[in-house]
């Protein structure tokens, strides 16, 4: 498949890539990924991707991004998106492409393009894009395996997530073999925290309970409270992590508004709990240990089905 893959990229005439919204650490590496992979092909391409975060940004300077579309393209590459759906508002520009190929590790996915890269043993979509890249034979140049890494990263968090296989590390060392700062990445990603991010945590850890499963934990924060401290949502990424880091529990959960009447809930867990299939009850998706959903509603009628969906699990 990934031949035929390499071939569509390579006959294409112009190419837009799209990642999910609220693009993560793997959606944005696999993007660097792959708009590399294009230049170094020779084939004009612009990403299209919308609410980066401030920690991503600095990985995307080399890399043609755009509000809008300028080139005449007929492929569209999806990388890290379980379903059409995620592309927001790229959707239609999906939608109008002569091939459509779809890069993914999701357990989740729907296989919606042309052109079907998924592999759910991977670790992470930049795992695979990867594997695309060799097989291009593009090099690997500082700017590319700084995204790569980035994406491998955050998605096994740290490699500690039981999506890290002996492969991911295997791809990491071979990325190690160009100079770039690993160390600053990793720090900045999985340890460096803003203040009003340490705030947060300590304000969400407020509202925490135990469910009737006595290993299930629930934090939540509200939009008063954000507004009060200045929280954006990119305050909020290490919550879920910080409740999985209780010992003894097994499935954590984490609520915040998007909007009014809107909210997101982030699951993690440890076997058996698949907190993938939950997700996909409210219309999210995600992995077995690291899932998520949007739900509307006041945050007390999200917290009341939220609790209902994993007490029919345990």
């Amino acid at each position: 498949m990934k031949n035929i893959m390499i071939n569509a990229i390579k006959d294409s005439k112009g190419i837009v890539l799209g990642a999910h919204i609220n693009p993560d650490g793997d959606a944005v590496g696999a993007l660097v990924g792959m708009a590399t992979l294009c230049g170094f092909l020779h084939i004009p391409y612009q990403v299209m991707l919308e609410n980066v975060p401030e920690n991503f940004k600095e990985l995307l300077e080399d890399i043609e991004l755009n509000d809008t579309v300028t080139i005449d393209y007929d492929t569209f590459i999806s990388v890290d998106c379980g379903d059409v759906d995620r592309l927001g508002k790229y959707k239609g520009l999906f939608e109008q492409a002569a091939v459509t190929i779809n890069i993914d590790h999701h357990e989740t996915n729907t296989y919606f393009a042309d052109l079907n890269e998924v592999h759910a043993d991977a670790s992470s979509s930049c795992e695979v894009v990867y594997e695309i890249i060799k097989e291009a034979k593009c090099p690997l140049t500082q700017s590319l395996v700084s995204g790569l890494y980035t994406g491998i990263l955050t998605d096994t968090g740290g490699f500690m997530h039981p999506c890290t296989s002996a492969r991911t590390h295997q791809i990491v060392a071979e990325l190690l073999q160009v100079p770039f700062d690993f160390t600053k990445i990793y720090y900045n990603q999985m340890v460096a925290k803003s203040e009003i991010a340490t705030i947060m945590e300590s304000v969400a850890i407020g509202h925490l309970s135990k469910l009737n499963n006595k290993s299930m934990y629930l934090a939540y924060v509200t939009a008063e409270e954000m507004k009060e401290k200045g929280a954006t949502k990119e305050d909020l990424g290490s919550i879920v992590s910080q409740v999985k880091n209780i010992k003894g529990c097994e499935v954590a959960i984490f609520i915040y508004p998007i909007e009014e009447e809107k909210y997101k809930v982030s699951f993690r867990s440890n076997a058996p709990y698949d907190v993938a299939k939950i997700a996909t009850i409210f219309g999210g998706g995600g992995h077995i240990r690291a899932a998520g959903a949007t739900l509307n509603g006041t945050l007390e009628q999200v917290i009341e089905h939220v609790c209902k969906a994993l007490n029919s699990e345990s």
